[in-house]
Formats: C-alpha cells, sequence, structure tokens
C-alpha cells in the first residue's frame, strides 16, 4: 500500500471530521469522558483548527487511493517561563488518527516523520505529543520513534 503526506485543504473536512470521531470514540474506550457524536468530533476538530491558526501550524494528511486515511495536528507553541528561554519554543502534535481499517501500515509514523522534518525545518528543537494512559500501542510506537516520558498527569476523581 502506497501513501502520500500533505497539508489538509478545504475539501477534506468531511473526512477529517470523520476520522476525529473515530479518534474519540478510540479514546473513549480508555477514559470514559470523551464526546463521541458527530457534533463533538466537528467541535473537537474546530477546536484543533483554531490552534493550528493560531500558532501558524498546520494539518497533515496522508492519503491513499485519493481518500484521506489519517491525520494530525502540528502546532508551535511556547513553554513556560520558568523554563530558559532557549528551552520554550517547541513543536506539538496535537491529535493524530488512523483510519480504524488502516492502522499498523506506517501512516502514523509518515504522518509523525513529516511533522518532524516540518518542526525542524522552522527551527524547533523539540516535538511533543501526549498520549493517554492506557493507550499502549500508541505508546509503544512513539516510543519506537525515539519519544520519552517528560511528565506524569495524575487526576483524581471527586
Amino acid at each position: 500500500m502506497s501513501f502520500s503526506i500533505r497539508e489538509a485543504l478545504p475539501g477534506d473536512r468531511e473526512r477529517l471530521v470523520d476520522l476525529m470521531q473515530q479518534l474519540n470514540r478510540s479514546e473513549n474506550a480508555i477514559e470514559d469522558n470523551r464526546r463521541t457524536d458527530r457534533a463533538g468530533a466537528e467541535d473537537s476538530l474546530q477546536a484543533a483548527e483554531d490552534q493550528v491558526a493560531k500558532t501558524e501550524g498546520f494539518i497533515l494528511v496522508a492519503e491513499v487511493d485519493g481518500t484521506v486515511a489519517g491525520f494530525l495536528t502540528l502546532t508551535f507553541e511556547e513553554g513556560p517561563v520558568y523554563l530558559k528561554p532557549e528551552a520554550r519554543p517547541y513543536a506539538h502534535i496535537g491529535d493524530l488518527a488512523v483510519d480504524e481499517g488502516l492502522r499498523r501500515r506506517g501512516i502514523g509514523r509518515a504522518l509523525m516523520t513529516a511533522a518532524e522534518a516540518a518542526a525542524a525545518e522552522r527551527g524547533y528543537r523539540e516535538l511533543v505529543i501526549g498520549v493517554l494512559h492506557g493507550n499502549e500501542a500508541a505508546e509503544a510506537a512513539y516510543r519506537t520513534q525515539g519519544y520519552r516520558d517528560i511528565g506524569l498527569n495524575l487526576i483524581k476523581r471527586l
């Protein structure tokens, strides 16, 4: 199977909503708090698009046989003031989704490689991605690509 990576186009939006809904459903199976309806996916994508626009980032898509098979959002952020100034800028993958029927074929890895190249081209030295605790497949995939733990968020339900 061959695929290509490109920036998202306005005509991709409905497919991106489909993929965002798959992502929300997948994450809901791990942490039962995600909106899994179509409106939730539309709102999630709109929030991602707003952050992309705010940070002059972009959305990359993987295309297989003329159909968007996956996407990621890449934003360019600034860390907190307690960091040294040179350590503050970082690139961030906010969302990464690959169609359920096309996973484990290198699409996610190719999207991440393209994001790494784009961030490096802009002069960024770090790329951050979050993963839900319990999403072992994603965590393992990210580790094989050189990502490491940088922190741990804990939650207590009240």
